[in-house]
This record gives structure tokens, sequence and C-alpha cells, in this order.
């Protein structure tokens, strides 16, 4: 669902959403909409409703972003092993992601971390009848 709010440039007080527009922004029934409200002299804000991102998903891509800036040359140790990750420094590894995760939040509690694997992609096999 499209949201777009409208905010009146004569009466500051005045908002107008208008919402299930079907389309995607930029297609002509937006269009429309956009230049409609120019041409009534309402149009002082214009934008998308856009997901904003909460606090611990600003802190994860913030975690991401800083062991992105780790050299390779630090991960080769730990080729194949989970790494957990805190503001751009390894702290702990282990082959088995669950044992690391129990570990690092006993040790450092409630705390931003970016937990991966170096190198190879993690592999599920599921266990199947056929």
């Amino acid at each position: 669902m499209d949201i777009i709010i409208i905010k009146s440039v004569s009466s500051p007080n005045t908002v107008r959403v208008i919402s299930d527009l079907g389309a995607n922004v930029g297609s002509p029934k937006i269009m429309e909409s956009k230049m409609e409200a120019i041409r009534l002299g309402l149009l002082d804000l214009f934008i998308p409703h856009q997901h904003q991102p909460t606090e611990s998903e600003r802190e994860f891509n913030e975690q991401k972003r800083l062991f992105d800036q780790i050299p390779p040359l630090l991960l080769r140790p730990y080729e194949g092993l989970f790494i957990a990750s805190r503001n751009g420094e390894i702290v702990d590894s282990d082959a088995d992601m669950d044992i690391l995760i129990d570990r690092f939040f006993s040790r450092y509690g409630e705390v931003p971390v970016y937990i991966g694997r170096i190198g190879l992609p993690i592999r599920e096999f599921i266990d199947t009848p056929f």
C-alpha cells in the first residue's frame, strides 16, 4: 500500500493522507495526485511512506558495517568458523553457531553484535524420507 502525505502550504495544520493508490511511486496515478495537489496549492510535502529502521536494525547495520571494514587478512585464521564481531573487532569464534551465540551473550549481555561465518557459505542438510 502506498501512502502519500500532502501538507497544505496555506494551512500548516492541515494534512491529507492518500492511501491505497495501488501504484508505485512515479506511476501516472501518483503523479496525477501530486500534480493535482500542486494545482490546488496544497503541496508542501509529498513523500511515500517508507520503513524507518528500528534502533536494533540501526545498531545491527552499524556492527555489519564495522565488520566489513576488517581486512581480509585478519579473517583468514577464522576460515570456516562462525565469528562474533563487536565494534569492528572479532571477540569470539566457534565451529558451532549456537554455542557461539550462547557464549557471546552470556559474556557480553544484550549488546549489538554481528555474527557470521567466514569463508564457506552456511550449508544445512535436511533429512527427508525420499
